[in-house]
């Protein structure tokens, strides 16, 4: 049984629509509630049209700072960041049920989710995740998750602040 000590209040927010064209693009509250909350030096992952954060990582778009594949970058990198920003690429829909996917056509599975917890763990002191679910890897701790409803049969999505537990390695 689940004691009351246990329980997480979770207040779900309306994400609104995002306008920029783009099917990954934050929408404006949750672009609005990030950029409260991260600080320099910050790393954002899958950037896409984002312009949030230091570095920018994207295969692709011309906002980011570096177009490469996430993965080959973290291979060679080796600074430590206050914050990294995901966002990973998933499978999306659109209204008539076809999948759409992005330029990387690979979504996160639990290899590249192990790939990318073991950087963060070497690498971020705090990191924020937006995506269809609320990862924690090995090494952090939930500090604050906000869950964002589209409306309609939409996916609800999170942004899950994590932060390391104890000092920085």
């Amino acid at each position: 049984a689940v004691t009351e000590e246990e329980l997480i209040e979770v207040k779900p927010e309306f994400m609104g629509f995002q306008t920029k064209g783009y099917v990954g693009a934050f929408p404006p509250k949750v672009e609005a509630r990030i950029k409260l909350i991260v600080e320099s030096p910050c790393l954002h992952l899958f950037s896409g049209t984002s312009k949030i954060g230091d570095m920018r990582i994207d295969l692709e778009r011309p906002e980011a700072t570096l177009n490469m594949d996430v993965f080959e970058f973290i291979k060679n990198n080796n600074w430590v960041w206050k914050f990294v920003l995901a966002d990973p690429p998933y499978k999306v829909q659109d209204r008539f049920g076809l999948a759409k996917t992005y330029a990387n056509p690979t979504p996160m599975n639990t290899i590249r989710q192990n790939i990318l917890g073991n950087y963060l763990r070497s690498h971020a002191e705090n990191v924020l995740w937006f995506d269809l679910a609320s990862p924690c890897p090995r090494g952090f701790y939930r500090y604050k998750t906000w869950m964002y409803l589209l409306g309609s049969w939409h996916h609800v999505r999170a942004l899950t602040w994590l932060k390391r537990k104890g000092e920085r390695l």
